[in-house]
């Protein structure tokens, strides 16, 4: 249709206009689940729906209702398009006469918010069929000759007569566009704000919701959801909230519900139990409904959309113990599958019980008993909830299992419980109705600490290992000054262990549940720490928010169980944790065994910041015992035992080595340029699922990389840019100091020419900045740096020459903090840390600053390899350590004021180290921060 077609005045005509129509607002969500918004204008006409989905049919055998009538009223009301899109005649659909099939746009909801909060059990608006059936004949002729003619053709009612031509195959009928707000308000400026459909055979329209694949197999959906503007508003007296009459428990000695069935009624609204008794065994739940509709003939029910449950323990501290949320979305029908069939299935799920004389629904008596299919899987959260589909044939089971145990537990321990039963109104949210049965389980009296890394069985032999609460999790540090200066200086790493209040990420602690059941019980437990009390530290909280548990016996009201508390490692090595409750004589208790564990690796007695190649690496879990299991990862690729190096091994110990060729004692390491900075992610994993990790890093012992440039002066200069003023402003070298440098270094090149980096053959250094520093400091001119062959005999590459001269760079900057203004006039760098040091102590021990700060750059240079820091004479960790450490011993015989400015310069130095086990006392080049 062009816009000059869809301007005509015909699309003006009134039979277009419907103001006054009552309307079903569309779906929105509660709790994950599709619910439907009611109401009605104030001038429209009122409508009853008869049958929609969900409810039971009566009609012999019952059945779910696949599709939703509709009583409009009053007689004669016009059907008007639910959405805009296209509409094509169906004679036949799925057992239903006189149908208009809508493909709709159906984008948004009658608000204008898009559909992205459906049940997932629903399929999106753009995949939906509607089918708008048992449409009265002539009506419907009229209605269609209506919109040919609005659409301004000649032949009005011929179009007609083909678009109802029942001896045309369906799919090749023609399709005509309707609208409907709010598509037809933003697409089309001139369209109506509705289109109509005619009226409905006895005023009972039928209305169907399928998606079909490409085989055409179709699945039924709930259509309420998705109808913005369809006339389908019930007045409140004609659809009453669901509500629960009564609600009835039976227990069975098997799940079959064969032997020794018993049955107990519940008042629905206090859960008061009749007769009293301890339930055990298998246990399913009835209810029955009233939400009948006495102002229709006959009378009937509309079942709910939703049904939801919550099985929880009420004793102590209350606790869910299962949960489960049932929908009537869909009815999948496939080739072999009718509607009927498929509403046939769904309603086995939920009407037809299984097990020996269950009630029996009878709508003739008002009568709808349902089927509550409880879940017996591990409770989680409710928003988490899988949602079964009623329409699913064997979807839900059939009982709970009231002495099942997992992992040595029972699911539902001794004591007492409540269920609360939910059914919700397929239109109204605020509609539901719910009921309570109250009852106690009938169970032994016992104590249990239940231990996170630890099965039941475990937790005595070989008990349940926790880690040492030794790492960073917060990246805190210790404040300037610290509270504890005999124990920890500034700057250090503050370890996790050492925090008493929250620590952000904290990961570490081992979560123990202590309980005893039944939870009627009276009194108090209480657990203790009989051994390894100094090992381990309890809190209330994961995260050690507020303070930690008192040490020695915590007493633990009954009224408080279960009570999880969090069991922090301090120490390596055992610790016992014991529960003990006084039953009237009896005393019940349990014990947990902890083992508080590391993961430490060395190599030829030490710790190693870096690892060098073809040498043994020696892992170990200390504070583990041989009652462990130890599964490996040696090799960081993510699984366990199943290479050769990890294959078989159960100790607590293991050395690898990482070189050439894979073996039972070694990972195979290729020395290619990809692996110059190679890690392993190291792990191990313990009885019980702690898993222990350390990354490790691995030099290789060829030294590999981008080639060096040429070892000449225009291969160097090519390399780095130099000139009199970059990278800083240099000073005139005399002829004197020339010749000088040229004897001393071997430089061929005019340095006040801009050669301020060159091939020096006698340097005996990777590199070298030549200054005039002396006891003058206002004298001292900084001329030249000179790159030395060290690097092209040994075997080094591009990255390592990169990182040589960016140390002589510092070096520069350095020494302009010493050297005095040029004009002489002012001394700008006269309060200079570097000037301070050199003012104030002799040349050899200044210099120790100034290769610390140096040094550090190479550290962190992410380009080097591994093998430059720790293969000498190269060693970067070893001279970085020496001269960090000589500089803090220098750091006293500074002046005070001066002093002040060293350390601030050590303390950037130490917190901007790039190996943060190098903060770590105990590694081979471990560092302290300044005092």
């Amino acid at each position: 249709m062009s816009r000059a077609d869809s301007s005509r005045p015909l699309w003006r005509l009134a039979a277009w206009t419907a103001a006054a129509v009552g309307a079903l607002a569309l779906a929105h969500c509660r709790e994950n689940a599709v619910k439907l918004s009611l109401f009605l204008d104030d001038s429209g006409p009122s409508y009853a729906v008869r049958e929609t989905f969900g409810q039971l049919v009566d009609d012999a055998p019952p059945r779910v209702a696949g599709y939703m009538t509709v009583q409009l009223s009053p007689a004669g009301t016009q059907v008007l398009a639910p959405t805009s899109g296209t509409i094509r005649y169906y004679d036949q659909l799925d057992g239903r006469t006189s149908c208009l099939l809508l493909r709709p746009k159906l984008r948004k909801k009658r608000d204008g918010t898009a559909f992205d909060d459906l049940e997932p059990t629903l399929p999106d608006p753009s995949e939906l069929r509607l089918a708008l059936c048992n449409l009265e004949a002539a009506a419907l002729e009229a209605a269609i000759v209506a919109l040919y003619e609005a659409r301004g053709v000649d032949d009005a009612q011929d179009q007609a007569d083909g678009f109802l031509d029942d001896t045309v195959a369906a799919e090749q009928r023609p399709e005509l566009d309707v609208w409907a707000p709010p598509e037809a308000l933003s697409g089309e400026a001139d369209a109506p704000p509705w289109s109509e459909l005619g009226t409905a055979e006895f005023d009972e329209l039928e209305v169907a919701a399928f998606v079909e694949d490409d085989a055409g197999h179709r699945t039924y959906v709930n259509p309420a959801p998705y109808l913005a503007r369809i006339p389908l508003a019930p007045s409140d007296s004609q659809l009453r909230p669901p509500t629960i009459a009564e609600i009835r428990v039976e227990t069975a000695v098997d799940p079959a519900f064969t032997t020794s069935v018993e049955a107990f009624s519940f008042d629905p609204t206090t859960g008061a139990m009749n007769p009293a008794a301890e339930l055990s065994g298998f246990l399913r739940v009835f209810f029955r409904l009233t939400n009948f509709n006495d102002d229709l003939d006959p009378a009937f029910t509309v079942a709910p959309y939703e049904i939801s449950y919550e099985l929880r323990e009420t004793g102590g501290a209350p606790q869910p113990r299962s949960r489960g949320r049932f929908l009537l979305a869909s009815l999948p029908a496939g080739p072999a599958t009718t509607p009927q069939d498929a509403a046939e299935s769904a309603a086995q799920a939920l009407y037809r019980l299984p097990g020996a004389d269950p009630p029996a629904s009878d709508l003739a008596l008002s009568e709808l008993w349902l089927y509550l299919p409880l879940d017996p899987a591990e409770v989680v959260a409710e928003e988490e909830l899988v949602t079964g589909n009623a329409g699913a044939a064997g979807s839900f089971p059939t009982s709970l299992d009231l002495d099942a145990e997992a992992g040595g537990l029972r699911l539902y321990p001794a004591g007492d419980y409540e269920l609360e039963v939910t059914v919700a109104n397929a239109f109204d949210p605020a509609d539901t109705g719910v009921a309570l049965a109250a009852f106690p389980i009938l169970g032994p009296h016992e104590a249990h600490l239940t231990a996170a890394n630890a099965a039941e069985a475990e937790e005595e032999v070989p008990g349940a290992a926790i880690r040492l609460n030794d790492d960073n999790d917060n990246a805190n540090t210790w404040p300037d000054p610290s509270p504890d200066p005999a124990n920890h200086l500034p700057l250090e790493p503050w370890l996790d262990l050492d925090e008493t209040t929250v620590v952000a990420g904290e990961d570490d602690l081992m979560e123990l549940t202590v309980d005893v059941v039944p939870h009627t019980l009276v009194g108090d437990a209480t657990l203790t720490i009989p051994s390894g009390a100094h090992r381990i530290r309890l809190w209330n909280q994961a995260d050690k928010g507020g303070a930690a548990i008192p040490a020695g016996d915590v007493v633990i009201p009954m009224a408080d169980m279960p009570r999880t508390v969090w069991v922090e490692g301090l120490e390596t090595g055992a610790a016992e944790l014991h529960l003990e409750y006084d039953d009237g004589g009896t005393i019940l208790e349990d014990t947990v065994n902890v083992h508080v564990v590391r993961l430490v690796d060395e190599q030829n007695g030490a710790r190693r910041v870096i690892n060098t190649y073809a040498t043994d690496v020696d892992f170990e879990v200390e504070g583990g015992t041989a009652a462990f299991e130890y599964r490996w990862d040696l090799d960081g690729d993510g699984a366990r035992a199943n290479d050769v190096f990890e294959a078989g091994l159960n100790s607590q110990a293991r050395s690898v080595r990482y070189d050439v060729a894979e073996t039972a004692a070694s990972v195979q390491l290729d020395q290619v340029a990809g692996n110059n900075r190679q890690t392993y992610d190291v792990s191990v994993e313990l009885t019980g699922g702690l898993v222990l990790e350390r990354t490790i890093r691995v030099a290789l012992g060829t030294r590999l990389g981008t080639a060096l440039p040429a070892q000449t002066n225009p291969g160097i200069q090519g390399a780095f840019a130099w000139s009199n003023t970059v990278p800083i402003d240099f000073d005139n070298v005399s002829p004197a100091e020339q010749t000088a440098l040229a004897g001393m270094a071997g430089f061929t090149l005019d340095i006040n020419l801009g050669n301020r980096i060159q091939h020096g053959p006698s340097e005996t250094s990777y590199a070298v900045t030549h200054t005039s520093l002396v006891s003058d400091l206002d004298a001292m001119r900084i001329w030249v740096v000179g790159v030395g062959p060290a690097l092209w005999d040994q075997g080094w590459h591009h990255q390592e020459l990169d990182a040589v001269v960016a140390h002589e760079q510092i070096h520069l900057e350095q020494y302009e903090q010493v050297r005095a203004d040029m004009a002489g006039a002012v001394d700008l760098h006269a309060n200079t840390v570097y000037r301070r040091i050199f003012t104030n102590l002799v040349f050899a021990q200044g210099v120790t600053f100034l290769e610390a700060e140096a040094h550090l750059s190479e550290l962190d240079d992410p380009d080097v390899e591994w093998g430059w820091h720790v293969i000498a004479p190269a060693a970067t960790l070893q001279i970085f350590t020496d001269n960090y450490n000589q500089a803090l011993g220098h750091l006293p015989g500074l002046p005070a004021a001066d002093q002040a400015l060293a350390r601030t310069l050590l303390q950037d130095i130490y917190a901007n180290l790039p190996f943060e086990e190098m903060k770590v006392p105990n590694y081979d080049f471990s560092v302290q921060p300044p005092p």
